[in-house]
């Protein structure tokens, strides 16, 4: 999975990966929010790296690698690494 910064002033939900999928969704929490340096609050949609899996999720059949890694991940791990990589994102953006 990927982190995609949206260019809309508000979070979109539609637009994610996740959306179908909950358990996954709440278990990133907040990390679909970030604020930025400089007081801009941004947000990102989650999109797959492989596009065929994208359907899947959407369909609410996440692959079983995807299942079992929110499984055996503890929750507080799962956050710090997307949050992580939401902070690579805006940072990329901002360069």
């Amino acid at each position: 999975m990927r982190a995609e910064k949206t260019e809309l002033g508000f979070a979109n939900c539609s637009a994610c990966s996740l959306r179908n999928v909950p358990k996954f969704c709440e278990t990133l929490g907040q990390a679909c929010l970030c604020c930025v340096e400089q007081g801009e609050i941004g947000f990102i949609t989650w999109q797959p790296n492989d596009t065929g899996v994208g359907y899947d999720l959407l369909s609410c059949h996440p692959p079983r690698e995807m299942t079992e890694w929110f499984k055996n991940t503890p929750t507080c791990e799962i956050r710090k690494i997307a949050s992580q990589m939401v902070r690579n994102v805006f940072n990329q953006k901002q360069k």
